[in-house]
C-alpha cells in the first residue's frame, strides 16, 4: 500500500486513498488480477485516508465477518466489494 499522490488525486477526482501495490491478504488474492494498482476510498464506511488507516481497518476485520471495500480500479472503474 502507499498513499495516493497529486496525480492520482487529479486524475481521478478523489480527494483521499491509498493505492494497492502488492497484496499479501488471504481473503484478497483471488482478486489481485482486479486490485492490484487500484485505490481504495474505504473499507466498512470510513474513509482511506492513509496507509496507517488502511492497515487498521483491515486489520480489525475477523476473518468471520464481511466487509464492504469501496475502489478504483487500475482501469479507472469505480467498484464496491463484499469481502
Amino acid at each position: 500500500l502507499e498513499n495516493i499522490d497529486a496525480t492520482d488525486k487529479k486524475k481521478y477526482k478523489i480527494d483521499h486513498g491509498v493505492k494497492i501495490k502488492e497484496l499479501n491478504n488471504e481473503r484478497l488474492n483471488q482478486y489481485a488480477n482486479d486490485l492490484k494498482g487500484g485505490i481504495i476510498l474505504s473499507i466498512g464506511g470510513a474513509e482511506a485516508t492513509d496507509v496507517e488507516t488502511v492497515s487498521k481497518l483491515i486489520s480489525n476485520v475477523d476473518h468471520s465477518q464481511t466487509v464492504q471495500m469501496e475502489l478504483i480500479t487500475a482501469k479507472g472503474q469505480l467498484i464496491r466489494v463484499i469481502l
